[in-house]
């Protein structure tokens, strides 16, 4: 009896002693400035029970009025990393934009019902915990980074979804046996890291042959999908993807990072070679070039490497030392 009272009586100390790392000083001074970091320092760490207060969260320029963060390059301004938002965990409202996180991880967030991805450099998305989810969108305003480059989207597990914005991707699981009616999606994009979407996206659904006759419920859903087609299925190996997947016949880069060459592995014919530097410059372009390609005349610094062949587009992120 005197063990369980000593417990109740601490048990809320240690609550508020408790502290989440925030290694991105960038990303400790935006919970800083939305007033949800308490202790208003930099220090690399927040207390627990700050995060467990939010519900809703949005880091973007119009939230923060000093973001982008002073930095001698522009992109060294940004949040790079969101260790730490695992701590959100009553969430239901997050929306992150212009950052250069690739990955963000929301496990965690089984609140979560809107999420809004805008300008960021994540390349998936994993939302197989958030059962609650209604609400996605994920894009990108310009052609120049940051830009997200998602090629798949797995709605197995939300089986509340009714929106999607996600213009160029290739393909979209929602074969989750709960096909909502009056469903919105949207699949066509402007920027596609540069390019007009895929030509194909592929939707698994919970009944493909009442989607393709366009039966109840699919008959209410409304998807705006620009020039691509759209096919539909339950099977995730029939999918017909658009060239941003590029599964059939991939591509290895090495070494990556590297100093002077690269070497490309691939039994795909190479039609052309381009490297975009991070304001969306073209940095090199070859036509027909062999499997060695020659950096030595670049700068230090992130690229986007993206190689046209006859089974379609690759595209990774390169790092020139």
């Amino acid at each position: 009896m005197i063990q369980k009272l000593f417990f109740l009586v601490f048990a809320p100390s240690l609550i508020q002693a408790q502290t989440t790392l925030i290694p991105d000083a960038r990303f400790e001074r935006a919970l800083i400035e939305l007033g949800i970091d308490t202790d208003a320092t930099l220090n690399g760490q927040m207390a627990t029970q700050d995060a467990l207060a939010v519900t809703s969260l949005e880091i973007s320029q119009a939230s923060l009025p000093n973001y982008p963060y002073p930095a001698a390059d522009f992109y060294d301004g940004l949040i790079h990393d969101f260790t730490g938002l695992e701590a959100f965990v009553y969430i239901e409202l997050l929306s992150i934009s212009l950052t250069m996180a690739e990955q963000i991880n929301l496990n965690s967030l089984v609140n979560l019902k809107y999420l809004n991805f805008g300008d960021n450099m994540l390349t998936s998305i994993d939302v197989s915990h958030n059962t609650l989810l209604e609400k996605i969108e994920l894009t990108n305003g310009g052609d120049v980074y940051p830009l997200n480059s998602i090629g798949e989207l797995d709605f197995s597990h939300n089986p509340n979804i009714n929106y999607i914005n996600s213009g160029g991707v290739g393909q979209i699981n929602l074969n989750n046996q709960n096909n909502l009616e009056n469903i919105f999606l949207n699949v066509g994009c402007s920027f596609c890291w540069g390019d007009p979407s895929p030509a194909s996206v592929c939707i698994e659904v919970d009944n493909p042959s009442a989607a393709v006759n366009n039966q109840f419920p699919y008959s209410t859903w409304t998807i705006y999908h620009g020039n691509t087609t759209v096919h539909f299925t339950d099977d995730a190996a029939l999918c017909v993807l658009g060239n941003e997947t590029f599964k059939q016949q991939p591509i290895t880069v090495a070494p990556n990072p590297t100093q002077d060459v690269i070497q490309l592995q691939t039994s795909a014919e190479i039609n052309e070679v381009k490297l975009y530097d991070l304001t969306g410059r073209l940095a090199l372009q070859q036509h027909k070039p062999g499997k060695t390609i020659a950096l030595n005349a670049l700068s230090s610094g992130v690229y986007l490497l993206e190689i046209q062949t006859n089974q379609g587009v690759f595209r990774e992120k390169l790092i020139k030392e």
